[in-house]
């Protein structure tokens, strides 16, 4: 391994030592500072590694910042006319976006070493997931990345359009964009390349009488085990295959698994999850489930698991609705919600 530099080593001018401090000063006490760790913006980081300020600090006097980065810190608060960045305006969507790409993995990942490791396919995808979130809509567009507009869009789907309407507004509007723009082609490319992000669900077929789920023992079976009723719509030859027929009811079930993981995987988040334990109000007030006196009975009742606040506890509630009530559709959803209730209110 090799020897880490002392600082009397280090061939920095005073000059630039003091300009690091004043970056340094800047970046840390800025909002986007988080869990005490910034993006290290060296020239071998180039902002993709969350690090500490002593280590900052190290890079920047061996390796020097990364190209064109002396001007503006925007990735790290400043704006142009020297300003803080306003996190609410439209120009902070390629910054969210990648930030969440970045959440993903989590702050101390080692993306140099990873991206010089042989790669599955897996990994393939979340690089070429990191690259779309940093590339920009069009050559020379710096509001939006590739991946920030084709969330925008369909959030705006999900919202007001149907499928046919998002086509046709999609091709409206790569038609209006510069010739180097990296919009996808159709609603089926948008898709695939969100999906990428793991925020996915899984189709598990129902009973419309709620009574089954035909899932995992029940995966072969064709009728409900209660009332008998049939798993698929028979089709004109009156045939009940999985081939041949449309389901009467599916369950959308996004994995609970995977996103507690991403709780932990955002620093954002994942120094609340024991907030629980460190800073819940004293004052009497039944202000969050940890001052009732359920949580303080489970507690006793599993001391082994109350020994480690990191441990997540849930809370679930259901209620239906009608998302399609504006457009006459006699339609309602039942949506079962499970609720972190390691958060802090």
């Amino acid at each position: 391994m090799a020897r880490r530099k002392s600082n009397t080593e280090i061939g920095a001018t005073t000059e630039f030592r003091a300009g690091c401090q004043v970056f340094l000063d800047f970046a840390y006490s800025h909002p986007k500072c988080v869990n005490k760790k910034i993006r290290c913006p060296c020239w071998k980081c180039k902002k993709n590694n969350y690090l500490d300020i002593n280590i900052v600090n190290y890079h920047l006097l061996v390796n020097g910042f990364m190209r064109n980065y002396e001007e503006c810190w925007g990735a790290h608060g400043q704006r142009r006319d020297g300003g803080f960045t306003v996190h609410n305006s439209s120009s902070s969507n390629n910054h969210r976006m990648n930030e969440m790409v970045h959440d993903i993995v989590g702050p101390d990942f080692d993306w140099e070493q990873a991206r010089e490791q042989p790669m599955n396919s897996d990994a393939k995808n979340f690089f070429k997931l990191l690259d779309d979130g940093s590339e920009p809509l069009w050559d020379g567009c710096t509001k939006q990345s590739k991946l920030s507009a084709v969330a925008t869009l369909l959030n705006i789907k999900a919202d007001h359009m149907s499928h046919e309407c998002f086509e046709s507004l999609l091709k409206a509007i790569k038609s209006m964009l510069p010739d180097s723009d990296k919009l996808p082609e159709n609603y089926y490319y948008c898709k695939k390349m969100v999906k990428k992000l793991g925020i996915g669900y899984q189709k598990i077929d129902a009973c419309p009488n709620d009574c089954m789920l035909f899932y995992m023992e029940n995966e072969n079976m064709t009728k409900c085990t209660v009332y008998g009723h049939d798993q698929f719509r028979p089709n004109k030859e009156r045939v009940t295959t999985k081939k041949s027929t449309i389901l009467f009811k599916i369950l959308r079930y996004f994995p609970l698994t995977d996103l507690l993981k991403r709780l932990y995987m955002s620093s954002r988040t994942a120094e609340h999850m024991s907030w629980h334990a460190k800073s819940s109000t004293k004052d009497g007030e039944l202000n969050h489930p940890a001052d009732g006196k359920a949580w303080k009975y489970f507690d006793l009742a599993h001391l082994e698991f109350e020994l480690e606040p990191r441990n997540v506890r849930l809370g679930l509630s259901t209620d239906g609705f009608n998302p399609f009530g504006h457009s006459s559709v006699p339609y309602s959803c039942w949506s079962v919600i499970v609720t972190p209730d390691n958060l802090p209110p």
